[in-house]
C-alpha cells in the first residue's frame, strides 16, 4: 500500500510540475481560461505563479526519492492543493462563477483528492496494528 501512496504522490508531483512549466514557460496559455496578459509584468507574474506549481511539483518528486519522506511530500502536496480549492470556492463566492471554473474547480480537487488517497495509504500502512504491541 505504501508503494501506492509514493505513485500517487509521483502523479501528483508531475501534475503540478507540468503545469507549472507550462505556465512558466509560456504564460500565455493562461489567455485560455481568461486571464488577460496585456503588460510585461502581468506576463512575468504570471511566469512566477507557475514557478510555484513547478516548485510543488519538483519538492513532491524529490520528497518521493526516500520512503520517510513520503508522508511530508503528500501533506505538502495536499495543504497546497487544499489551500487552491479554498481560494477557488472563495473567488467563486465573492466574484461570482463562469462556467470555466467549474472546470478548473473539479481539476483541482481531483488533483487533491489524488493527494488524500496517498496520504490516507500512507498513513494506514503506518499504523501500529495489535501484534505490534
Amino acid at each position: 500500500m505504501f508503494l501506492a501512496a509514493r505513485i500517487l504522490l509521483i502523479i501528483d508531483a508531475l501534475l503540478y510540475l507540468l503545469v507549472g512549466l507550462g505556465v512558466a514557460i509560456q504564460p500565455q496559455i493562461m489567455e485560455g481560461l481568461g486571464i488577460s496578459l496585456i503588460s510585461a509584468t502581468g506576463i512575468t507574474t504570471t511566469r512566477t505563479w507557475g514557478a510555484l506549481f513547478a516548485g510543488s511539483g519538483l519538492t513532491g518528486l524529490l520528497t518521493a526519492t526516500r520512503r520517510d519522506w513520503v508522508i511530508v511530500g503528500l501533506l505538502l502536496i495536499v495543504i497546497t492543493a487544499a489551500c487552491i480549492l479554498v481560494v477557488r470556492v472563495y473567488g467563486i463566492w465573492i466574484d461570482g462563477i463562469e462556467p470555466r471554473q467549474w472546470v478548473e474547480l473539479r481539476r483541482e480537487a481531483i488533483g487533491c483528492a489524488i493527494g488524500l488517497t496517498g496520504l490516507g495509504m500512507a498513513l494506514a500502512k503506518r499504523r501500529p496494528v495489535a501484534s505490534e504491541f
